[in-house]
């Protein structure tokens, strides 16, 4: 569909809506902020729409859009929105959402890939997803220490694995493969290209597979893995693939660690295979943008 300008392009739109887009004819437009990144929204050609200083790859873009198209199509909660991001500018909590995204894209920009950000599962077209969110690079580090000195050589498989962040890092410990599986077409693509521009920097990492598929229906490595999960799916899905790693270990025994970090309940994995270590040291990270949250973590080892 062709279309000049947001007001075209956006409708229908409350009047509150519309006022806010038009504003655009005596300012640069409507600024907002959502889980620390900056969005305007202006009078202008769709492409103008994001920042362009960006440098963001054509799918990490069309993200960004559908961010904005998530909100608008609920003209109704705009103006709540507008109001909660002018309260997020001037909040601590906003300054430090701000603080973490600039770490985030400080450490992107170290290695040239793009695995910042925040976003809700339900705008990346997935009602049984927890979202996307890098997991922060220490705190997946520490993880890593806890259970490497026991599974050098394991495979390494992270489930729902959105941009690849956790993939990066993994790939410099001494597994035999890195896996991840992305059911999103647009995280997966971007997981791919940030593994592909990493590898040509350094080709000292572990094999990394990405594929793009439903983790019910992956196949689990066959030998001894670790598996990493960061709140990847709503409760249903995530009863699913815990039940088949506890029915693919009944049928097939080997050593299987479990990193859950952040989970929404440990409950899935309470069976009488797994004895269980708590977390509770993890080290704050400059660039977690859900510090406030105050995760906790959990690592589970068959005992077999």
């Amino acid at each position: 569909m062709a279309t000049s300008n947001a007001t075209q392009l956006y409708t229908p739109l409350t009047d509150v809506a519309k006022i806010l887009i038009n504003a655009g004819a005596t300012t640069r437009g409507l600024l907002f902020y959502e889980n620390g990144n900056r969005f305007l929204l202006q009078r202008a050609p769709i492409a103008g729409i994001l920042p362009s200083k960006a440098r963001q790859s054509r799918e990490c873009r069309m993200i960004r859009l559908d961010a904005i198209l998530w909100h608008l199509r609920r003209p109704r909660d705009l103006p709540a929105i507008v109001w909660k991001n002018i309260v997020l500018t001037f909040s601590s909590a906003g300054a430090a959402a701000r603080a973490a995204t600039r770490a985030g894209r400080r450490w992107d920009r170290a290695l040239g890939v793009d695995t910042v950000g925040l976003i809700a599962g339900a705008r990346l077209g997935l009602a049984k997803t927890g979202g996307y969110g890098g997991i922060p690079p220490l705190i997946a580090e520490h993880l890593l220490a806890k259970v490497i000195d026991r599974t050098t050589g394991f495979d390494f498989l992270d489930m729902g694995c959105g941009k690849g962040r956790m993939l990066l890092i993994a790939a410099r410990y001494p597994f035999a493969r890195v896996i991840g599986v992305e059911l999103n077409p647009a995280l997966y693509t971007i997981a791919c290209s940030n593994v592909e521009k990493v590898r040509k920097r350094n080709t000292n990492l572990a094999p990394i597979e990405i594929v793009n598929t439903d983790a019910t229906v992956y196949p689990l490595p066959p030998g001894p893995f670790v598996l990493f999960l960061y709140n990847p799916f709503v409760d249903d899905v995530m009863t699913q693939v815990a039940r088949r790693l506890t029915d693919s270990l009944k049928s097939n025994p080997r050593k299987v660690f479990i990193i859950y970090f952040a989970p929404a309940q440990f409950s899935f994995f309470d069976d009488p295979l797994f004895k269980k270590q708590e977390v509770h040291d993890l080290p704050n990270d400059p660039m977690d943008l859900l510090a406030h949250e105050r995760f906790v973590a959990r690592i589970y080892e068959t005992r077999s």
